[in-house]
C-alpha cells in the first residue's frame, strides 16, 4: 500500500509588490521625521487612522488568498482524516485488548507475588501494603527478586524492633505499635523524644505552680500543750505562716 500523489499544483501568488513598495517608500518619507504639536492633535490622529487603513486593506486580501489557497489543502486532509481513521478503528479495537491481556497479567502476578512471596513468610506484624513496591508488577521484575526484597524488608522491620527494645526510656509497646504503623524508625524515635519533652516540661509547669502556689487552710485541732508546741516546731520548719492562731479550752 503506497500513498500516491496523482495531481499537484503548486500554487502560485504574484502581485505588483515592487509597484506598491516603490508607492509606499515615496508617500511614507513625507511622515518618517513629522513631529506634531499639541495643537495637531486631531491632524496626528487622522494620519494614524488613514495609514493603518494601508495596512487593513493590505491584511484583508492576504486573509482572503490565503482561505483561497487553504481549500484545497483542507478538502485533501478531509479525505486523509477519513483513511487514518479507518486504521484507528481497528487499532483502538486492538489496543483494548492488549489492555485486557496487561490487567489479567498484573493481577496473576499480585496473586503470585502474595502465594509465592508474602504467605510464606507467615508474618502477621504488617501487612503487605505496608511494603509494597508497583515496580515488582513489571515483567522484568522476577518472582525470585521479588521474594528476596520481601525477606529484607522484614529483616529490616526485625533490626529496628530490636533497636526499640534495647531502649530503656520510654513505652516499648506503643513505640513498636507507632513504628509498625509507619516502618521509619528515625520518625518513631523523634516523635517520642518530642513527647518526653512536652510530657517534661509540663511535669516541671505543674511543679512550679505547686510550689508558688499560696494555700490556705482552716484547722481546729485537739491536743496537749507539749503537742501543740512540737507542732508549732515543725509548722516553722516549713515555713508556714500561721494566721489567728488560738488555743482554747476543750469543751
Amino acid at each position: 500500500m503506497k500513498f500516491e500523489v496523482l495531481k499537484k499544483e503548486i500554487g502560485l501568488i504574484d502581485f505588483n509588490y515592487d509597484e506598491l513598495k516603490n508607492q509606499l517608500e515615496n508617500e511614507l518619507s513625507i511622515y518618517k521625521n513629522v513631529v506634531f504639536d499639541e495643537t495637531q492633535i486631531v491632524k496626528a490622529k487622522e494620519t494614524k487612522a488613514s495609514l493603518n487603513k494601508i495596512v487593513d486593506a493590505i491584511e484583508t486580501r492576504r486573509k482572503e488568498l490565503k482561505k483561497e489557497f487553504m481549500m484545497p489543502y483542507e478538502a485533501f486532509k478531509a479525505k486523509t482524516d477519513e483513511l487514518c481513521n479507518m486504521v484507528k478503528e481497528i487499532t483502538g479495537n486492538i489496543d483494548e485488548q492488549l489492555r485486557a491481556f496487561e490487567e489479567a497479567r498484573i493481577e496473576e502476578k499480585k496473586v503470585q507475588i502474595v502465594e509465592k512471596c508474602w504467605m510464606p513468610r507467615n508474618y502477621s506484624k504488617i501487612s503487605l501494603e505496608q511494603i509494597w513496591d508497583n515496580k515488582w508488577l513489571n515483567k522484568t521484575c522476577s518472582i525470585k527478586t521479588i521474594e528476596e526484597e520481601i525477606i529484607d524488608k522484614i529483616n529490616k522491620i526485625e533490626a529496628d524492633l530490636r533497636i526499640i527494645d534495647e531502649i530503656k526510656d520510654g513505652n516499648i509497646d506503643e513505640m513498636k505499635a507507632q513504628y509498625l504503623m509507619c516502618l521509619d524508625l528515625v520518625k518513631t524515635l523523634d516523635e517520642f523524644k518530642r513527647r518526653k519533652t512536652i510530657m517534661n516540661e509540663l511535669k516541671e509547669d505543674k511543679l512550679s505552680s505547686v510550689d508558688n502556689q499560696d494555700l490556705s487552710m482552716h484547722m481546729e485541732l485537739r491536743g496537749t500543750k507539749t503537742q501543740f508546741n512540737a507542732l508549732l516546731n515543725e509548722i516553722k520548719k516549713l515555713n508556714i505562716r500561721l494566721i489567728n492562731f488560738e488555743i482554747g479550752e476543750d469543751k
